[in-house]
């Protein structure tokens, strides 16, 4: 049991463990989605015969808040920006497809309001066409402009960590 469940941790997005008591096998642990922990359950009830194998395993998604930030009155993705986006992309590419896409957008208090709407707008599809052409992310996305600034930001100390795109996801809820 000890080496199919190190062999099981190998693979990303698994987090097992068991107890076992001559009678039950327990498996607990966190798993990225419903795929992995399906895959788990399979390969424990497979490889060991035992009549009573509980499955205590819960889905738990990695986290992902990645900020892109922008220069000042620009929509234009920096080489940072791209590279944020790349390691967004690689991570996406894990996960289940079902889950929902936020996309948040952010500005400054420099400059008028009607502007940063505008350029927050803008920002936004920049990054979500990146993600969905270079990343061929198929996610469905939920995006928005806050009036607020990013948690923890202070616009008036940090504009430059204002002026940002944050990207984070959550379950889809049925219908």
């Amino acid at each position: 049991v000890a080496y199919l469940i190190s062999g099981l941790n190998a693979q990303n997005g698994v987090n097992v463990t068991y107890d076992y008591d001559y009678e039950t096998l327990v498996v607990t642990g966190e798993v990225w989605d419903e795929a992995r922990k399906n895959r788990v359950m399979q390969a424990i009830t497979q490889a060991i015969p035992l009549q009573n194998v509980q499955n205590a395993v819960i889905i738990k998604p990695p986290e992902l808040h990645k900020s892109v930030c922008f220069e000042r009155g620009s929509t234009k993705l920096t080489p940072s920006a791209q590279s944020r986006l790349i390691e967004t992309i690689l991570l996406l590419k894990r996960l289940d497809e079902s889950l929902l896409i936020n996309v948040t957008s952010y500005s400054d208090q420099i400059g008028v309001k009607k502007h940063n709407k505008k350029l927050s707008d803008s920002r936004i599809q920049n990054v979500t066409k990146y993600l969905r052409e270079r990343g061929n992310v198929s996610n469905e996305f939920v995006t928005g402009v806050s009036q607020n600034s990013p948690e923890g930001v202070d616009p008036s100390l940090e504009p430059e960590k204002a002026r940002c795109v944050i990207i984070s996801y959550e379950k889809k809820v049925n219908e």
